[in-house]
């Protein structure tokens, strides 16, 4: 998750927590990505797709919810050891993911 300074403000000044900044931010992007499937025109083919296979659906919903989390988490240790730490892990986890 990047968290740009002026989410970073909006987090101090309301006091809220990570994982509400991270909703709305894919709420907000997942409606931007509904408009423009809408006027690319492939948004009704890729309905039908889900239709005609019932599990793409599921796993979709599979991907969306485990992207939260991993955002919600790295937030949570960004929050609770500092950046430099969450970026180290990060790095860490996407370098063990190229070699394995």
């Amino acid at each position: 998750v990047c968290i740009t300074p002026i989410q970073e403000k909006v987090v101090q000044k309301f006091k809220s927590p990570p994982d509400e900044l991270i909703l709305y931010t894919h709420v907000i992007g997942s409606i931007y990505m509904l408009i423009l499937s809408m006027v690319a025109g492939d948004f009704l083919p890729g309905v039908r797709f889900c239709i005609v296979s019932p599990g793409m659906l599921f796993a979709v919903c599979l991907f969306a919810v485990s992207g939260f989390y991993g955002a919600s988490l790295r937030a949570s240790l960004r929050n609770l050891h500092g950046s430099l730490t969450a970026l180290l892990t990060t790095t860490l986890r996407k370098t063990s993911s190229v070699f394995l």
